[in-house]
């Protein structure tokens, strides 16, 4: 899903536009997301003795040892990203979502997203955040915020009528 626009300041249009763009991973930004899923292994290992990354739903607590044991502090952005990588990875999981990357002017940065565009999530962004303000982070209760989101959005799509071909005769 490609969309242009030309950035505008005050009363100056810049010509060349900037575009926003979703594509599969490629192989090195896939590698990017094993380290970053290594790197909580390698966490969940030294300070809560579990030997494998969380890959269901209900390993959801063991991902939320983290949170719960203090093992970061709000200053590491990269460990939180890399949670939320794997927190990614167990939303992807249960939602039926597929990672891709999404490129603008800012950078590219990993998403998950649903196979009919309905939905597009940014997990690393999303933990990072919680962290930013201080909020409570409840992994299980998120999926479950972000899973009723997605159930609404499949829910109003497929209300839709199909949109008809208006010809002219």
């Amino acid at each position: 899903m490609n969309s242009g626009q030309t950035l505008s300041v005050g009363n100056r249009s810049f010509a060349e536009p900037w575009r926003q763009e979703y594509r599969a991973l490629t192989a090195r930004e896939s590698d990017v997301l094993q380290a970053q899923r290594e790197l909580v292994g390698d966490m969940l290992r030294e300070h809560c003795g579990v030997y494998s990354l969380p890959v269901l739903r209900s390993d959801l607590a063991v991902l939320q040892q983290i949170v719960d044991d203090s093992v970061l502090s709000p200053q590491q952005q990269d460990a939180w990203a890399a949670v939320g990588i794997v927190f990614g990875d167990l939303l992807a999981a249960e939602l039926g979502l597929e990672w891709c990357a999404f490129s603008s002017a800012h950078g590219i940065e990993p998403a998950i997203q649903s196979d009919d565009f309905a939905l597009t999530l940014f997990p690393q962004r999303i933990v990072r955040r919680l962290v930013e303000e201080d909020e409570v982070i409840q992994f299980d209760s998120l999926m479950d915020h972000l899973a009723s989101h997605l159930h609404e959005l499949h829910e109003r799509h497929s209300r839709r009528e199909p949109k008809r071909l208006v010809t002219a005769t």
